[in-house]
């Protein structure tokens, strides 16, 4: 038991290591994307925009900060537009990473505006993270359900039922 413990430690520890930066990166993507379209808006390049990011959200969120830098220095580095984003998505397995990267690829094939793109994305974006806070938000009541029958009821019954024991106890004597 010892010798598979130590075998699959770290394999357990990596599993979560990526468990966390997936949340983080789910949690905080929506406001990167959010600066980077309000940075190409207000008139930065896109290079430029994802260095604003990622120092911007250097106190926030590491995680996102060291992608976005990570980008910016595969763009700076020489490698095209597409393959930074394809690398973007291969190192995280994030959905709405991979929809942001083919929003980027294809906007640069076709020569669209980008920050029109990124500005519908950002709604999209904004109206999912609200729903996943919802849903969140009405999984709490289902959740606190057991805490509240082993810990509250009990009490609550007690409080109730003492004024009745007391008299029942007082009747015995």
């Amino acid at each position: 038991l010892i010798l598979y413990l130590a075998f699959k430690w770290p394999e357990f520890h990596l599993k979560r290591i990526i468990k966390t930066r997936q949340k983080e990166m789910m949690k905080f993507l929506p406001d990167a994307i959010d600066l980077l379209s309000i940075c190409v808006q207000a008139g930065l390049g896109l290079d430029a925009a994802f260095a604003k990011v990622a120092d911007e959200f250097s106190l926030t969120s590491k995680v996102v900060a060291n992608e976005f830098s990570r980008l910016n220095k595969d763009i700076l580095s020489g490698l095209s537009h597409q393959d930074a984003f394809k690398n973007l998505t291969l190192r995280n397995d994030n959905p709405d990473l991979k929809s942001f990267a083919a929003l980027l690829i294809q906007s640069d094939k076709l020569g669209t505006s980008i920050s029109q793109s990124l500005d519908v994305f950002c709604d999209s974006m904004r109206t999912k993270k609200k729903q996943r806070i919802e849903e969140l938000s009405q999984q709490a009541s289902t959740k606190m359900t057991l805490p509240m029958v082993l810990f509250m009821l009990p009490a609550i019954f007690l409080i109730i039922m003492y004024p009745a024991i007391q008299k029942i106890m007082a009747n015995f004597h």
